[in-house]
């Protein structure tokens, strides 16, 4: 059995202690009621990340890159329950990735509650276009948190529209159960998010396109890497969609649940767990 770094049981410990959670959960609902253009957003990069900007329907989308690219393209989605723009803590993952020779695109996706119906045919869009531009071999695609579940809605759309497949896919922290619909003691042991109200929040038509509970065809969506920790509420929801897609014709799947660690846990990298997964899905994109 794995043993828990101090870092890694440290922050937990505190994250208990701070009833992080309704933090979390309290400044979901703050954030969902101010227009998407007033929340706070993470822009900033080291001066020596190359960038470039273009608009698409009024969002943003970033191409970054620090290396001269040897990797390939790598399209990531940030998480926030659809609610927060990118994070510092995502920011840091993908200049990370840019380390590790990957060209990084950034989507600002349109974020709920008003461009959430839009979220679908944006990143559909976004994903044509990174496709059609790129001059690279190969392309790859991430996505934490509800970044998870935009990533893997856009497969089954990518497959629907018979548009070539990246490479490989990472889902981290994917949450498959929009309705969050898990036991007591399931919602007891996440210290990141409380389900009941995480139900409350996405009790909304608009995130049914985003539950993968009632999916029955996940087949040709290819190679696929799942990590979540393992005292996220929904990791037996993702256990189950990972069993679904690794038995659908044309996958490839890797689901690793790393005990005791918390949702979306690589964003909090001075865990050495964080760091770790962050080289494996590297090894893993490289195969």
């Amino acid at each position: 059995m794995m043993v828990l770094s101090e870092t890694a049981a440290s922050i937990n410990q505190k994250l208990a202690e701070m009833n992080y959670r309704q933090q979390l959960m309290d400044t979901f609902a703050k954030m969902q009621q101010l227009p998407a253009d007033e929340r706070p957003q993470s822009l900033k990069f080291p001066d020596k990340v190359k960038q470039t900007t273009v608009e698409l329907e009024a969002c943003s989308i970033r191409r970054l890159t620090l290396t001269d690219t040897t990797k390939g393209e790598l399209l990531m989605l940030h998480g926030g329950a659809f609610i927060l723009p990118a994070s510092t803590a995502f920011n840091q993952v993908a200049l990370t990735f840019m380390k590790m020779g990957y060209a990084v695109t950034i989507p600002d996706y349109p974020l709920a509650p008003a461009g959430l119906v839009n979220v679908r045919q944006w990143i559909l869009k976004v994903y044509q276009d990174w496709m059609n531009q790129s001059q690279a071999e190969r392309h790859y695609l991430w996505g934490d948190s509800a970044g998870a579940n935009i990533v893997l809605r856009l497969l089954l759309d990518i497959r629907e529209n018979s548009l070539k497949i990246p490479d490989a896919s990472a889902l981290v922290s994917l949450c498959p159960d929009t309705t969050f619909n898990v036991s007591k003691t399931a919602a007891q042991q996440d210290l990141v998010l409380d389900p009941k109200r995480m139900r409350c929040m996405q009790n909304d038509v608009g995130y049914q396109q985003f539950d993968f509970m009632q999916q029955t065809d996940f087949s040709h969506i290819g190679r696929l890497r799942l990590d979540s920790g393992g005292n996220e509420c929904v990791v037996d929801s993702v256990k189950t969609i990972a069993q679904k897609c690794e038995l659908a014709d044309g996958n490839a799947v890797d689901c690793i649940i790393h005990p005791c660690l918390v949702h979306d846990y690589p964003m909090w990298q001075s865990m050495p767990e964080a760091k770790a997964t962050l080289k494996e899905i590297d090894k893993f994109f490289q195969m």
